[in-house]
């Protein structure tokens, strides 16, 4: 996978002990989003995606296809890894690890999207339609648009150094506990689209120790700095 990282563009961290121990308490099992998806493109790459949601800063996407990779947002910290190795990810890779999360961009739009306000003329599969939009984390802006009804029938995603993004919801089922989920999530972006297919979704409970178990830390010193300075709850 070929995310044009930019390196220059790292994040700013956090590289005392003292700095990582003011990150924002989120160490409370508090609701989180795990799916994963099949993915198709009209260019021919198949290839499959899984993700975590637990907050704006605590997220990953892992993607599986010849060359494996995964993009993990952990406070103000970004990573990736790939063939065995990791290093400290760009902003540009935080903005496409948040953006996978088309289940909590769905779910918990105004936990990730900041400055959000109504809109009432959008263009939309060629219609006008309403909606919400407000700023992306790292930037850009991101739009639900919501249908005759008024519920959500996809995002209208403009961030930097990307190409326009429209993304639409669709094959829409209940779980157990009454959350509406979209098991088919259709992108398009310069031409190309991909199909997301989701085989799982899942929303529940987790905590810091189920992230971090999930997602080892990396040898990169501050993010096993930030780890060890966080402050567990009790």
């Amino acid at each position: 996978m070929n995310t044009n990282r930019a390196s220059a563009a790292v994040l700013a961290v956090c590289v005392t002990l003292a700095a990582c121990a003011a990150a924002p308490e989120r160490a409370c099992a508090t609701d989180i989003i795990v799916a994963s998806a099949e993915v198709t493109t009209s260019y021919g790459h198949d290839y499959r995606v899984e993700t975590y949601y637990r907050s704006p800063e605590e997220a990953a996407a892992r993607f599986l296809d010849e060359a494996p990779a995964l993009l993990v947002v952990e406070g103000p910290f970004t990573w990736v890894s790939q063939g065995g190795s990791a290093e400290p990810g760009s902003a540009r890779e935080r903005r496409f690890a948040l953006g996978h999360q088309f289940q909590a961009l769905l779910d918990r739009f105004d936990d990730i999207v900041t400055d959000v306000e109504p809109i009432d003329h959008v263009l939309f599969d060629g219609r006008a339609a309403g909606g919400r939009k407000g700023h992306f984390p790292g930037g850009g802006t991101v739009t639900v648009v919501t249908d005759e009804a008024g519920h959500p029938a996809g995002l209208i995603m403009d961030l930097p150094d990307e190409k326009l993004m429209t993304i639409r919801y669709s094959d829409w089922r209940t779980d157990a506990e009454g959350h509406p989920l979209a098991y088919t999530v259709s992108l398009e972006q310069d031409g190309n689209r991909f199909d997301y297919r989701y085989n799982d979704i899942t929303v529940g409970r987790g905590d810091q120790s189920d992230f971090e178990r999930r997602y080892p830390a990396p040898d990169i010193a501050e993010i096993r700095d930030y780890r060890a300075a966080r402050p567990v709850c009790r």
